[in-house]
């Protein structure tokens, strides 16, 4: 009850804390805080931040965005862990950076299914080299709070959709966070986060430099290229619906092209559906798209 959620993007902190009810959540807090580039000073900002919020002491879940981050869906029989482990590093070897010993690899299980002669496993597996591993639990320690989960945002983004949207068997959902130096296509089904594809010259940052009909047409292209992929890997027919999310969807204009271009129902992805007191924080609807990994 007493833990936040912290989405930690390119240069803010977005905060959320939620207490859950009997069959819904109430909002407790809500808040961004833009940090510095340099670290020493970020540390000084948050610790005062913490202070002044009296949060010293709370429990906080963190998920992050990092361009080192790899990912790649892979099928396995099903083997004693530690032996499953080994073979999804093995697998993992050419997509890592540097040296696959200096890489940490976690995994998330899709499905599995009983063969003749074995169960086969299917996997999501994430990759990122270890030194590129963000500091931000050593950060947060020092600025008084108790960090105790981290976890990619594309990751985090897929759990808080599949909640709020409950898909119906065999109903495919994509999503597009477009974070200020990066972008995801995400694909979720059956309650499982299946694909995560980045997106080659999205950003926010991009979408501030070029916001017209160029930039939307690009948009439109990479996501269609992920959309070829997810149909290729996955035999996919049809997305249901996409949502948007990040700095990056706070232009009205690109949900309204993109279900144009993309033949798709598109929507900027509302966090808040059914969650108590978010109408009484000014930042819950003025920019619900930047809230979706901390929620």
């Amino acid at each position: 009850n007493d833990s936040m959620g912290l989405d930690w993007g390119d240069g803010s902190l977005k905060w959320v804390k939620l207490a859950p009810q009997a069959d819904h959540y109430r909002l407790l807090y809500l808040d961004i805080l833009t940090l510095p580039e340099k670290e020493e000073m970020a540390e000084a900002v948050l610790k005062e931040y913490v202070v002044k919020h009296r949060l010293t002491g709370t429990p906080v879940a963190i998920g992050f965005q990092n361009p080192h981050l790899q990912f790649r869906r892979m099928e396995l029989p099903r083997m004693p862990e530690e032996d499953l482990k080994e073979a999804i590093r093995w697998q993992m070897r050419d997509v890592a950076e540097g040296s696959i010993d200096d890489t940490q690899i976690q995994y998330s299980l899709i499905e599995e299914s009983q063969r003749i002669d074995s169960v086969q496993l299917v996997l999501l597996a994430y990759a990122i080299k270890k030194e590129a591993l963000p500091s931000y639990p050593k950060i947060l320690r020092k600025a008084g709070l108790k960090p105790f989960f981290l976890e990619p945002i594309p990751v985090a983004t897929a759990t808080v959709i599949e909640q709020m949207e409950h898909p119906r068997d065999g109903e495919w959902i994509a999503a597009v966070d477009i974070g200020h130096k990066h972008a995801y296509f995400i694909a979720l089904a059956k309650g499982k986060l299946h694909l995560v594809r980045p997106l080659v010259g999205i950003s926010g940052e991009a979408v501030a430099a070029n916001a017209g009909e160029s930039f939307s047409i690009k948009l439109s292209l990479e996501i269609q290229r992920a959309l070829d992929a997810l149909s290729v890997s996955h035999q996919v027919e049809k997305i249901s619906k996409l949502f948007l999310l990040g700095g990056g969807a706070a232009n009205l204009g690109i949900a309204i092209t993109l279900s144009k271009n993309l033949g798709i129902a598109t929507e900027v992805f509302n966090p808040w559906q059914g969650i108590e007191s978010a109408n009484t924080f000014p930042l819950a609807h003025e920019k619900p798209y930047l809230f979706g990994g901390a929620v």
